[in-house]
């Protein structure tokens, strides 16, 4: 019986210790953009992690609108661009968003966005 709590205490260390990088990875569970330009474009995307699949949705002017893993591709080559982050100041995050996708920030008629973490922290603004 002791020999059982042993093993079993040592393989419950080993667990803890290895999937602590995996714990402390926050990412990116529900994405929601929005941004509308003076001159009436528009660009939505939306981005949630379900337990076994993403569902995605991508549309940008001048280009078609996609869904399902093509959309969550093109989203997430911008989460690969553009540092996201429950510590990310606003006004930052609006600039790299708008850099990203070459926007002139003047050009903006309305900015919103939501993007809840991992962890279960949010970060939400609109202008």
């Amino acid at each position: 019986m002791k020999k059982q709590f042993v093993i079993g205490l040592a393989v419950l260390s080993f667990l803890v210790l290895f999937s602590l990088p995996v714990l402390a990875n926050v990412t990116i569970v529900d994405f929601e953009l929005e941004i509308e330009l003076k001159d009436g474009q528009k660009y939505d995307l939306e981005y949630e992690v379900k337990p076994q699949y993403v569902v995605a949705k991508y549309r940008v002017p001048n280009v078609e609108t996609t869904y399902g893993a093509q959309a969550q591709a093109s989203i997430e080559a911008m989460f690969q661009e553009v540092p996201m982050s429950a510590g990310t100041s606003k006004r930052d995050l609006k600039n790299s968003i708008l850099n990203y996708f070459n926007i002139n920030n003047r050009d903006v008629e309305d900015f919103e966005i939501e993007i809840k973490f991992s962890d279960g922290t949010k970060l939400e603004f609109e202008r």
